[in-house]
C-alpha cells in the first residue's frame, strides 16, 4: 500500500467560510514546522509545513510561523493565527494520501478512513504527524462504510458479496463478523446494523444486527420485505432508518429489534445516493438531471427539498445546524463545481466550504475541525478548520 503525507498533485482552491482562501499546490511536508501546544493565549504552533494550530485559552493567540519549503515544489502558506480564545487557524492539513479514500470517522485522538487499496482501514493522529497506519492485514478488497466505538473499528468491505469486520482501534488481527453483508453500516451503543445481500436466482436483501458483546446475527427485516438500502443506515434508540429506490427515493423505518413490520415514512424524486439523520429528521440526496437534497420527519410526513444544484452528489452529513454535501462534476453542465457545500438543515442558500477537489466523498466533524476524503486514485485526505 502506498501512503504519503502529501504529494504534488494539483492546484486546489480552498474557501473556508469566514476567512481564508488559497490556490495552493499540494507539496510534501515543509521542513522546520515543529508541532507545539500553547496555553494562556500563546502563539498558535505550526505543524506539517506551517499549519497554524489552535491558540490557547485566554488572550488572543499569536501568529504561527511560516512553514518550510516543500521538497516537491510549492511553499506552504504561513501558519494561521491562533484566534482569540483558541479558535482554529488556517491553512488546511493533508492527513495522508491513499487510493480511492471513502468513508471517514474521527474520535478524540485519531482520524480513520477506508479506501480502495485493501480491506483494512487506516488511521492517523488528529493534526497529522505520521503516515496513514493500516489497522489490519490486507486482503485486496475495497473498504467502504465504517464506524468506531471506544474499543473497535468496524467496517464493511466489497468482494464475495461483501463482508463486515472489526479490529481493535490500536490495530491487530481482524475479526470477520458477517459475510454477504455490508451494504450500509451503522451502530447503536449495543448493536451493529448492516444490510445483507445474497444472490441465488436473484438478489435477496435483508437487514441484520449483531450484539457487540457477542452472539448470533439477528434478522430484523426479512427478505420478503427488504428493499435494497441505498447509502448508509441510521439508527436511534427506537428505530432503524434506511433509503431505497430507483427513479424515486423511499424512506423506511423499523423498530431496532425487528418487533414490528417496517413502515414507509417519506419519499422524494431521483436516484437515491446517500443518507443520514439527526435527532428529528432524516436527510438524503438524489440525482436526476442535477442533484437535490431532502429532509423528512423521522416520525413520517412530506419531504422538503433543502437544496437543488447542478452536480453529482456523493455523500451527505449533518453538523451544527447545517447539512454538508460532497459533489462531483456533472458532465452535461460545464459550469458545475466539485467540492463540498453546506446549507442550513431547514434549507437555504448554498455556501461552498471547499472547491475544485478531485472527487470529494466522506465527511466527519469534531468540535474544531472538518475532515474529508477524495475518492480517486492516490488522492489527499484533508483536515480543515471547521466553518
Amino acid at each position: 500500500m502506498q501512503t504519503r503525507t502529501a504529494n504534488a498533485l494539483a492546484c486546489i482552491t480552498f474557501t473556508l467560510i469566514g476567512g481564508c482562501k488559497w490556490d495552493e499546490p499540494i507539496g510534501t511536508t515543509g521542513t522546520g514546522g515543529e508541532t507545539t501546544t500553547t496555553t494562556e493565549g500563546g502563539s498558535g504552533g505550526t505543524s506539517q509545513g506551517g499549519t497554524g494550530q489552535v491558540g490557547g485559552t485566554g488572550g488572543t493567540g499569536g501568529s504561527g510561523t511560516t512553514g518550510g519549503t516543500s521538497s516537491t515544489g510549492g511553499t506552504m502558506p504561513a501558519g494561521g493565527a491562533g484566534g482569540t480564545g483558541g479558535s482554529p487557524g488556517c491553512p488546511p492539513i493533508t492527513l495522508g494520501i491513499t487510493d480511492m479514500a471513502r468513508n471517514i470517522v474521527v474520535d478524540s485522538t485519531h482520524v480513520y478512513w477506508t479506501h480502495g487499496e485493501n480491506t483494512s482501514p487506516v488511521r492517523v493522529p488528529i493534526c497529522g504527524g505520521s503516515p496513514p497506519e493500516p489497522l489490519a492485514e490486507e486482503t485486496g478488497s475495497s473498504g467502504s462504510y465504517l464506524v468506531v466505538d471506544d474499543n473497535y473499528v468496524y467496517w464493511a468491505a466489497s468482494g464475495n458479496g461483501g463482508s463486515v469486520y472489526r479490529v481493535a482501534k490500536t490495530g491487530g488481527a481482524r475479526e470477520l463478523l458477517a459475510q454477504d453483508a455490508g451494504s450500509g453500516l451503522t451502530q447503536s451503543a449495543t448493536h451493529l446494523y448492516w444490510a445483507g445481500a445474497v444472490f441465488t436466482d436473484s438478489w435477496h436483501y435483508t437487514i441484520e444486527r449483531w450484539p457487540k458483546l457477542g452472539g448470533p446475527v439477528e434478522t430484523i427485516v426479512p427478505d420478503s420485505f427488504a428493499p435494497r438500502p441505498t447509502g448508509s443506515l441510521a439508527v436511534d434508540d427506537m428505530y432503524l432508518y434506511w433509503l431505497e429506490g430507483f427513479g424515486s427515493s423511499n424512506v423506511y423505518r423499523v423498530p431496532v429489534d425487528g418487533s414490528a413490520d417496517p413502515e414507509w415514512i417519506s419519499w422524494g424524486d431521483g436516484i437515491p445516493e446517500a443518507f443520514t439523520a439527526d435527532d428529528t429528521f432524516v436527510y438524503w440526496v438524489s440525482d436526476f438531471n442535477g442533484s437535490k437534497g431532502y429532509r423528512a420527519p423521522k416520525t413520517g410526513g412530506n419531504s422538503q427539498v433543502i437544496f437543488a444544484v447542478s452536480g453529482y452528489t456523493l455523500s451527505i452529513a449533518v453538523d451544527g445546524g447545517y447539512a454538508y454535501t460532497s459533489i462531483g462534476k456533472y458532465l452535461p453542465d460545464p459550469s458545475s463545481k466539485t467540492g463540498i457545500f453546506r446549507v442550513p438543515t431547514s434549507g437555504g442558500p448554498v455556501e461552498w466550504v471547499v472547491e475544485n477537489q478531485i472527487s470529494p466523498y466522506g465527511m466527519a466533524f469534531d468540535p474544531l475541525y472538518m475532515y474529508f476524503t477524495n475518492n480517486s486514485g492516490q488522492a489527499p485526505v484533508w483536515q480543515i478548520p471547521k466553518p
